[in-house]
């Protein structure tokens, strides 16, 4: 009785590490934000957009899907960082940063 306690005790904190990691790196939709005074405001990105964002991705070695509307999928673990998702929105938009970085 006491070994199945103890199994007991010691698979609940494995589930849950389990349970973390598995939500941590599943994909989730790329939602591009833009600065708004001091907060991060959702903005609508389209397909070009998107395409801008393949590059920008791939020059930072971000995983990513592309789901069945040519929408990038990334893992939620990064898709959490505001501030990531600000520098990659805004390294999508530049046209200079792009043209410098495109394969040639």
């Amino acid at each position: 009785m006491r070994s199945n306690r103890r199994i007991y005790w010691l698979s609940i904190p494995l589930i849950g590490i389990f349970a973390f990691l598995y939500y941590q790196n599943t994909y989730t939709e790329f939602q591009p934000v833009l600065l708004s005074g001091e907060s991060y405001k959702n903005i609508h990105g389209d397909s070009i957009f998107y395409q801008k964002l393949k590059i920008v991705f791939d020059y930072n070695n971000v995983q990513y899907k592309i789901d069945k509307e040519g929408k990038p999928l990334i893992k939620r673990s990064l898709n959490n960082d505001a501030e990531l998702i600000f520098n990659y929105t805004q390294k999508a938009l530049d046209t200079q940063w792009l043209s410098s970085h495109e394969k040639k």
